[in-house]
């Protein structure tokens, strides 16, 4: 798996995870302010991607 492919693969999971899984519970909890929490959780996993994907470029062997 070249790290092209393991970028995309890490990046379309981790969307689909917070548009699936994250609606529901955080507009519970935040109310009104849903919008604010989906967009720092969006912000937190598009960090996680970014860091995926430098690992995956600074090791190409690993995966």
């Amino acid at each position: 798996m070249s790290s092209h492919q393991l970028m995309i693969l890490i990046l379309l999971y981790s969307v689909g995870t917070v548009i699936l899984h994250t609606p529901s519970p955080l507009a519970g909890f935040a109310k009104q302010d849903a919008f604010l929490a989906a967009l720092l959780g969006t912000g937190v996993v598009l960090i996680f991607v970014w860091l995926f994907i430098r690992v995956g470029n600074l090791y190409p062997d690993l995966f």
